[in-house]
């Protein structure tokens, strides 16, 4: 008990020391609060105030340089100035009147006159400078619009200063130009004369984030840049002066600042348009909250302005907050401890006494068997006294209740455990013999039978077909295929025209009822003539029996689960299965049915898909009626290669080793790798002579070949005088019509697609189709352009175009496939279907894919397809070439880097070419 009463004391006075704690805390931070929350008010007042006053500086500056510039001793200045650059200089002696402006404004570091030029005619101080390479100079020159610069280096005084320029116009043309240099060390005593606290700094930069005005005047002297976080040093010669270039600017050095990252992020935001403030960031090792607004100023650009940042320092505040916490905590440490000495002498008589006792009874560790507490003190410990010994009764009982559900509990969570691991198993797996297996294993598990059956339902034969059966006892694990099909004869579910209710399992079937019976021996209404005599037999007693049917998701019958003898855990004695064991027999029936069904879904599925890829190649097969079967014989071959490239074990590919499912992928790739071709027209497709329009063309020309040589008879006759054509004549004529036919067999020659075509072939051609006869007013040619464009193709029957045409069925073959919903597994398809025309070099089509970019998979297809198209005995445009030439050029192939050299081996080492070779 004196542990709990010091612990009890200890939170007695941590409750009031951390109540009145929180309370100064509250008290204290609503005080910081308001008071942070008033300065924020006032900096933004202060930050507005400078603003406007730094913009009205900039504007009176603007409106003295522009009185400036209209003022008559300026104009008249710079309208006698000297012409000559060097009397200007020898006779110029200052200028009064820029000596006493430069004197009334203290923030004047220079007041200078130029004319258009940029020679200077008068300055408020120093000596008379040629500006004419300098940048205002060219600019006032190009608009004439007068501007307030960016900080720059001045040339007098080597300082950094920013400048208003205007104009000096006469009778509106501008003669020259006005220019007031602004210093920056006055321009920072203005900035500081506006700041009414000691707490607060203010930063004045220009429209490119160079400091012109700044507590600290080495960043104004320096022109730091906060945006950049750079300086701009001035580069000084070995007696300390400073240099210039050629152009007589001065010569600069751009280096790095320290300049803290938060005021680097306000310039930037500043420049960029944004106003606003950063609370609680770290100035020149301070706290302090940064507030930064535009300051426009006239003549300005888009965008192009000064800005203003206002620092405020919480440094000295924070220290005194600080202070006054510390001061809190003291009293209130005091104050607590003067209430615990007077808290604990009530605390002891009031509280412990009777706690002591309650306490005692709580030491007491027996649950059922405990004793009461009576108190008596007639306040609230009595009532927390009754209050005990109700919550002893009741756990007492809770503690008997808890025991049986501890027991269905842990039932219950084996459950769920095994159906978790069921799930997963049968998500995955492919074989419904497994699948069977874990049905029946898992529910004689789960309901601690001795034995299951389980039976599939036939939709054609509507009966329940024996599939597996396991019996622990008996110590038989079989399926039907083991058994044999008459072992277990299947149940039908209808019998002579009615519905056969006599067998449980068809009743179960039947009804979609779950059957829980206590003993099979006892029933009457059911047929268990069969199980009775298989228990004789075996020497076995069936008693209690659970059957299920197995239903899907749309409530169809797919089976029926049956379980035999279940055991009690505590005494393993045969028992009637429970309401426990229905629920998980459902549950199991269920899952195994809808997993059943899926899969039956997805072999259909595949089925299907493997039948529509088939069903397509034979369409396209059978469009033409030269290359027929081409698309089974690549299938075939690319099969087999594969295969080989799993089988070695040596060289490139010896440690490739395709899946089932990456050669199923293979496969359908070369069955679909010439789907596109059903774009491709009949006459591109099936075109065997070179002129087949649609028909072959050659009979056109032997047709025309006749009209020509009948209409050289003609003119034959006409032209005789006695209208009698002359021997002569005659034998001339014989010999031009002899002349034509046999150079029909050279046309004849050049339709066949066999032909290969010399330059001589084709310009003799060419000589052909100038062969003519005159018709009425018109000339007929033996041959059309068109045709002589065909007869001139050099090898093949197709042009450009139609090849063109014919090469663009790779890309339809793309598209088709991507359309196509292939599951994951088969997902490359399209890709290895559309690269079977690519080469190694890049050389393919239709998208030049080179190198190792190219799949091992689209490369089996290329050169399976190359094979197949060498050796193909129904090729109209060649000859087949034997299985030895068909090497050959592959092997040219190889060297030309065109095809896998490996893949090449392999093929060269087997009876893959001669498998091809023959069935072609």
């Amino acid at each position: 008990m004196k542990k709990i009463s010091k612990k009890f004391n200890l939170l007695l006075i941590l409750s009031i020391t951390i109540s009145v704690i929180l309370a100064s805390i509250f008290a204290t931070g609503l005080l910081i609060y308001k008071t942070e929350e008033e300065n924020h008010k006032q900096n933004l007042m202060q930050l507005r105030s400078l603003s406007d006053n730094m913009e009205g500086f900039f504007t009176a500056a603007y409106t003295l340089n522009y009185q400036l510039s209209l003022n008559p001793l300026i104009i008249d200045n710079v309208l006698k100035a000297d012409s000559d650059w060097d009397r200007r200089l020898e006779n110029y002696g200052g200028f009064p009147f820029l000596e006493e402006m430069a004197e009334e404004y203290n923030w004047v570091q220079l007041f200078f006159v130029q004319d258009k030029e940029g020679f200077q005619t008068a300055r408020s101080s120093g000596e008379l400078g040629d500006r004419s390479n300098r940048w205002f100079i060219k600019q006032l020159n190009g608009d004439e619009r007068p501007f307030i610069s960016q900080s720059y280096y001045s040339m007098t005084g080597d300082i950094p200063v920013a400048s208003v320029f205007h104009p000096i116009k006469k009778g509106g043309k501008m003669v020259g130009i006005i220019g007031t240099d602004i210093n920056f060390h006055s321009l920072q005593e203005i900035v500081g004369g506006y700041l009414y606290s000691d707490t607060t700094s203010a930063i004045l930069i220009d429209s490119t984030g160079t400091v012109v005005a700044h507590p600290d005047p080495k960043p104004i002297i320096g022109l730091y840049n906060l945006k950049n976080n750079t300086r701009e040093i001035l580069l000084t010669g070995p007696e300390g002066t400073t240099l210039l270039d050629e152009k007589g600017y001065h010569l600069t050095q751009t280096i790095s600042a320290e300049v803290s990252p938060y005021l680097q992020d306000a310039a930037k935001r500043l420049l960029e348009g944004e106003e606003g403030f950063m609370k609680g960031v770290i100035v020149d090792d301070r706290l302090s909250s940064l507030y930064f607004k535009n300051v426009p100023f006239p003549g300005a650009e888009q965008g192009d302005y000064y800005g203003v940042i206002l620092i405020y320092d919480h440094s000295d505040f924070v220290r005194f907050v600080s202070f006054l916490m510390v001061g809190l905590i003291f009293m209130i440490v005091l104050g607590s401890l003067l209430l615990y000495l007077f808290f604990q002498n009530l605390f002891q008589i009031r509280i412990l006494t009777p706690l002591n006792k309650l306490i005692d009874a709580m030491k007491d560790n027996e649950i059922i068997a405990y004793q009461t507490v009576e108190l008596n003190t007639g306040d609230e410990f009595d009532l927390l006294a009754s209050t005990y010994n109700n919550l002893r009764r009741d756990l007492a009982q809770t503690h008997i209740d808890l025991q049986v559900k501890m027991n269905e509990l842990a039932l219950s969570e084996e459950g769920y455990r095994a159906f978790a691991s069921i799930s997963l198993a049968m998500a995955g797996e492919k074989d419904p013999h497994k699948i069977f297996w874990q049905i029946v294993r898992e529910g004689m598990d789960l309901c601690r039978a001795e034995g299951g059956t389980l039976y599939l339902y036939d939709r054609e034969a509507n009966h329940l077909v024996f599939e597996i059966l396991v019996n622990d006892v008996l110590n038989i694990k079989q399926l039907k295929n083991e058994l044999g099909e008459n072992f277990f004869p299947p149940v039908p579910l209808m019998r002579e025209g009615r519905e056969n209710m006599s067998n449980v399992s068809s009743f179960c079937a039947l009804t979609g009822e779950l059957v829980n019976i206590e003993d099979v021996y006892d029933v009457r209404e059911l047929d268990f003539e069969g199980m009775k005599r298989y228990d004789k037999q075996n020497n076995y007693r069936s008693r209690s029996m659970l059957v299920v049917p197995m239903t899907n998701l749309e409530g169809e019958i797919v089976g029926v689960l049956q379980l035999i003898n279940s055991h009690d855990p505590r005494t393993d004695e045969i028992c009637p299965f429970s309401d426990h064991h229905e629920n998980i027999a459902r549950v199991l029936a269920t899952l195994g049915a809808v997993t059943l069904t899926n899969l039956e879904l997805y072999n259909n599925q595949e089925l299907f898909l493997y039948s529509f890829v088939r069903s397509i190649a034979a369409a396209i097969d059978e469009r033409s009626s030269f290359t027929g079967g081409h698309i089974q014989r690549v299938a075939a071959l690319t099969s087999l290669l594969a295969q080989k490239v799993n089988e070695t074990k040596s060289g490139r590919y010896g440690n490739v080793q395709f899946s089932e499912e990456e050669l199923e992928e293979i496969r359908l790739a070369a069955w679909m790798h010439d789907v596109g071709k059903i774009s491709i027209p009949d006459r591109i497709l099936d075109k065997s002579k070179k002129l087949m329009m649609p028909r072959d063309g050659f009979t056109l020309i032997e047709t025309r070949a006749s009209l020509i040589m009948a209409l050289w008879e003609i003119e034959a006759y006409h032209n005789s005088p006695d209208k009698k054509i002359s021997p002569e004549a005659r034998e001339k004529l014989e010999k031009k019509k002899a002349d034509l036919k046999e150079k029909l067999a050279l046309i004849q020659k050049s339709n066949n697609a066999l032909s290969d075509l010399t330059k001589k072939n084709i310009d003799e051609l060419k000589d052909l189709a100038r062969i003519s006869a005159p018709l009425g007013d018109r000339t007929i040619s033996l041959l059309t352009e068109e045709e002589l464009h065909f007869l001139s193709i050099p090898k093949g029957t197709l042009d450009r175009d139609e090849k063109k045409l014919m090469e663009s069925h790779v890309s339809v073959s793309r598209k088709i496939l991507a359309k196509l919903p292939f599951p994951k597994h088969l997902a490359r398809v399209p890709l290895f279907a559309a690269q079977h025309h690519e080469r190694l070099d890049g050389s393919g089509y239709d998208q030049g894919v080179k190198g190792d970019k190219l799949p091992l998979q689209s490369r089996i297809i290329a050169i399976s397809d190359i094979l197949e198209a060498l050796t193909a005995h129904d090729r109209p445009y060649r000859m087949p070439l034997t299985q030895s030439e068909a090497m050959k050029i592959l092997s040219s192939m190889c060297e030309q880097g065109l095809i896998d050299r490996d893949l090449f081996q392999l093929m060269s080492e087997t009876e893959l070419a001669i498998f091809i070779a023959s069935s072609s």
